[in-house]
């Protein structure tokens, strides 16, 4: 059996499955983990690349309280140690078994850190996958077997109600909270609203609970727990769809006097929307409007091809950074180029200036030098003094209201 392939979904029944930490994960590296999974949209990330590239050091220093690249050093290597191990048996036969680390490795290369995950995190997203299916990857950034094993009996529990009603006894079995936590509060407190809270954040579905009590008086104790399931994608995609019509209709009343053939233009519309965005069709189709009174349809088919709005308005800037600062090196300018343009979410720009070799040129710049260059979307001015203040301005093209 290649455990890389896909399995069949049967393959489960009546074997009991074991997945857990061979060391146990501390508080820190639970933190830890979970911001990179909220940060890099890991559970979308994962299904192409268990690779994640160009992190700044400088973030995670700050994240993790440190003052030094060793102190993340021991750290990173610390967690390199933690693994999981997992076992699937039948009749207390053991058919697989095996054990993989969270993260294979990580590289520091100047100011940015590149992490490596395990294969095992890449095959969980593919479909009918051993790791698919045992959910490898919500536990890993769970970080909490109490959560993990909640997701797992209820993904395997679902009814086609969406809904299972289960004895807090037998809960308390699922979890494996052993003997601890005999009053309810404490229960629901540390273990049920944080093991609810984690299935929100990291899995697939959407996961509400309700108290059910023995009688109807509010102190009365608490016998069940009813929970209630949703599909996280198809809520996604059912608001998706609406907006998306939404804005369809909102393009569509600014032209409706003015369109013989609606069904063409609503598919024009909306295609231009999910291609581009809806500021892009709005703009164009005011430039339409404003510009055009025949033939509006063929206009605006034009106009959004070719992007009329765009061209026809001329470029303003708005500056972002303008910074005076004293720098040792023109190396340390790059750095705190790099650190704007991510705090201001230009990734692109900040790749722009990579590929054209705009940092090379910076590295080099002698006392008194300026370096100025004007992209399509953003401009970018450094004067370097070595023995004073140096000037650090950024500018990205203005957005139309």
């Amino acid at each position: 059996m290649n455990i890389s392939n896909s399995i069949n979904k049967n393959f489960f029944e009546n074997k009991k499955i074991n997945v857990t930490f061979l060391k146990p994960l501390n508080k820190k590296e639970k933190d830890f983990l979970k911001y990179l999974f909220v940060r890099f949209k890991l559970l979308k990330h994962f299904e192409k690349t268990s690779i994640i590239s160009d992190i700044p050091l400088n973030d995670l220093l700050q994240y993790l309280k440190y003052t030094s690249i060793q102190q993340l050093q021991k750290f990173l290597n610390n967690l390199l140690s933690k693994k999981l191990v997992y076992s699937v048996s039948s009749n207390k036969k053991l058919i697989i078994t095996g054990t993989f680390p969270i993260l294979s490795s990580y590289s520091i290369v100047y100011n940015e850190i590149d992490f490596l995950f395990s294969k095992e995190l890449l095959l969980a997203r593919k479909i009918n996958t051993l790791f698919a299916m045992l959910r490898i990857d919500f536990l890993i950034f769970m970080g909490d077997e109490f959560s993990y094993n909640l997701y797992i009996y209820l993904i395997s529990s679902q009814t086609e109600n969406n809904f299972i009603e289960v004895s807090l006894r037998e809960l308390k079995e699922i979890l494996n909270t052993g003997n601890k936590y005999d009053r309810f509060f404490d229960f629901e407190k540390k273990v049920l609203k944080k093991s609810v809270d984690d299935i929100n954040l990291f899995s697939d579905i959407e996961l509400q609970y309700e108290k059910i009590k023995i009688g109807e008086f509010k102190n009365n104790r608490v016998d069940k727990i009813k929970f209630t399931l949703k599909s996280k994608t198809e809520n996604d995609k059912l608001l998706k769809n609406i907006k998306l019509t939404d804005n369809i209709n909102k393009i569509l009343d600014m032209v409706k006097g003015d369109i013989k053939d609606f069904h063409t233009t609503f598919e024009l519309i909306k295609n231009y929307i999910i291609k581009r965005n809806f500021d892009y069709v709005y703009k164009n189709t005011v430039f339409v409007k404003e510009n055009f009174k025949d033939n509006i349809e063929q206009s605006l088919k034009k106009a959004l091809l070719l992007d009329f709005a765009q061209a026809s308005s001329p470029k303003k800037f708005n500056e972002i950074v303008n910074i005076k600062k004293m720098y040792s090196t023109p190396f340390l300018i790059q750095l705190d180029i790099s650190t704007l343009l991510r705090k201001y979410e230009l990734v692109h720009e900040l790749q722009i200036l990579l590929d054209t070799g705009f940092f090379n040129k910076i590295n080099i710049l002698k006392d008194d030098q300026i370096l100025e260059k004007h992209f399509e979307t953003f401009k970018v001015y450094v004067h370097y003094f070595k023995n004073k203040e140096s000037v650090i301005i950024i500018s990205v093209i203005k957005k139309g209201k």
